[in-house]
Protein backbone atom coordinates (compact mmCIF):
# COMPACT_ATOMS: atom_id res chain seq x y z
CA UNK A 1 0.00 0.00 0.00
CA UNK A 2 2.82 2.44 0.81
CA UNK A 3 4.11 1.43 -3.02
CA UNK A 4 0.95 2.79 -4.77
CA UNK A 5 0.66 5.36 -2.19
CA UNK A 6 4.00 7.13 -3.08
CA UNK A 7 3.59 6.11 -7.03
CA UNK A 8 0.22 7.91 -7.11
CA UNK A 9 0.15 10.49 -4.95
CA UNK A 10 -2.67 9.62 -3.18
CA UNK A 11 -1.96 9.46 0.93
CA UNK A 12 -1.44 6.34 2.51
CA UNK A 13 -3.81 6.50 5.59
CA UNK A 14 -6.70 6.30 2.32
CA UNK A 15 -5.14 3.09 0.82
CA UNK A 16 -5.64 1.59 4.64
CA UNK A 17 -9.01 2.91 5.19
CA UNK A 18 -10.21 1.60 2.21
CA UNK A 19 -9.29 -1.75 2.67
CA UNK A 20 -10.80 -1.65 6.00
CA UNK A 21 -14.11 -1.43 3.84
CA UNK A 22 -14.87 -5.33 5.01
CA UNK A 23 -14.66 -4.59 8.80
CA UNK A 24 -16.06 -1.60 8.23
CA UNK A 25 -19.31 -2.93 6.52
CA UNK A 26 -18.88 -6.31 8.03
CA UNK A 27 -19.50 -7.49 4.70
CA UNK A 28 -20.59 -10.92 3.64
CA UNK A 29 -19.94 -12.89 1.01
CA UNK A 30 -21.78 -16.03 -0.66
CA UNK A 31 -19.40 -19.00 -1.57
CA UNK A 32 -20.80 -22.36 -2.84
CA UNK A 33 -19.36 -25.46 -3.92
CA UNK A 34 -20.44 -28.87 -5.39
CA UNK A 35 -18.66 -31.83 -6.70
CA UNK A 36 -19.35 -35.70 -7.43
CA UNK A 37 -23.15 -36.44 -7.11
CA UNK A 38 -24.18 -33.12 -6.67
CA UNK A 39 -23.87 -31.97 -10.12
CA UNK A 40 -24.83 -33.22 -13.68
CA UNK A 41 -21.16 -33.78 -14.73
CA UNK A 42 -19.51 -34.82 -11.63
CA UNK A 43 -16.92 -32.26 -11.74
CA UNK A 44 -16.69 -29.19 -9.27
CA UNK A 45 -18.22 -26.23 -9.55
CA UNK A 46 -17.41 -23.01 -7.10
CA UNK A 47 -19.20 -19.76 -6.87
CA UNK A 48 -18.19 -16.64 -5.17
CA UNK A 49 -20.31 -13.36 -5.15
CA UNK A 50 -18.66 -10.25 -3.43
CA UNK A 51 -21.53 -9.12 -1.68
CA UNK A 52 -21.16 -5.70 -1.87
CA UNK A 53 -22.81 -2.67 -3.12
CA UNK A 54 -21.74 -1.44 -6.09
CA UNK A 55 -22.40 1.98 -5.92
CA UNK A 56 -18.91 2.40 -5.47
CA UNK A 57 -16.20 3.57 -7.60
CA UNK A 58 -14.61 0.43 -7.26
CA UNK A 59 -16.46 -1.53 -9.48
CA UNK A 60 -15.14 0.40 -12.99
CA UNK A 61 -11.70 -0.75 -12.18
CA UNK A 62 -11.81 -4.61 -12.47
CA UNK A 63 -8.65 -6.90 -12.79
CA UNK A 64 -7.65 -10.25 -13.22
CA UNK A 65 -4.43 -10.83 -13.49
CA UNK A 66 -2.47 -14.38 -14.15
CA UNK A 67 0.75 -14.60 -12.02
CA UNK A 68 4.18 -17.43 -14.27
CA UNK A 69 6.14 -18.17 -11.70
CA UNK A 70 9.79 -18.31 -13.42
CA UNK A 71 10.13 -21.54 -12.27
CA UNK A 72 8.47 -24.20 -10.86
CA UNK A 73 10.12 -24.39 -7.43
CA UNK A 74 8.04 -21.06 -6.84
CA UNK A 75 4.72 -22.34 -7.13
CA UNK A 76 1.76 -22.30 -9.32
CA UNK A 77 0.39 -20.35 -12.55
CA UNK A 78 -2.57 -18.62 -10.69
CA UNK A 79 -5.32 -15.60 -11.36
CA UNK A 80 -6.18 -13.36 -9.26
CA UNK A 81 -9.61 -11.66 -9.63
CA UNK A 82 -10.75 -7.91 -8.00
CA UNK A 83 -9.87 -4.31 -8.44
CA UNK A 84 -6.90 -1.79 -9.57
CA UNK A 85 -5.28 -1.08 -6.67
CA UNK A 86 -6.37 -3.65 -3.75
CA UNK A 87 -3.94 -5.36 -2.16
CA UNK A 88 -5.10 -9.38 -1.34
CA UNK A 89 -7.18 -11.57 -3.40
CA UNK A 90 -10.83 -11.42 -3.34
CA UNK A 91 -10.92 -14.59 -5.75
CA UNK A 92 -9.02 -16.55 -7.73
CA UNK A 93 -7.78 -19.88 -9.22
CA UNK A 94 -4.60 -21.64 -10.06
CA UNK A 95 -3.69 -23.59 -13.28
CA UNK A 96 -4.79 -27.04 -10.91
CA UNK A 97 -8.55 -25.68 -10.98
CA UNK A 98 -8.05 -25.09 -7.45
CA UNK A 99 -10.08 -21.91 -6.08
CA UNK A 100 -9.67 -19.78 -3.49
CA UNK A 101 -12.60 -17.05 -2.11
CA UNK A 102 -12.15 -15.22 1.06
CA UNK A 103 -14.77 -14.24 4.01
CA UNK A 104 -14.34 -13.44 7.32
CA UNK A 105 -16.47 -15.05 10.09
CA UNK A 106 -16.93 -12.22 12.63
CA UNK A 107 -20.43 -13.44 14.18
CA UNK A 108 -20.54 -17.09 13.86
CA UNK A 109 -23.50 -19.21 14.77
CA UNK A 110 -23.11 -22.61 16.71
CA UNK A 111 -22.99 -24.88 13.27
CA UNK A 112 -19.54 -23.05 12.60
CA UNK A 113 -17.05 -24.97 14.95
CA UNK A 114 -14.41 -23.59 17.34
Amino acid sequence: MRGISDASGVPYKYFKRIHMIGELTKGACSMFGAWGKATTSGQTVQLRALDWDFDGPYKKYPMAIVYHPSSPKLGNTWMNIGFSGWIGILSGVNEHKMGVSEIGVSYPDDTFGK
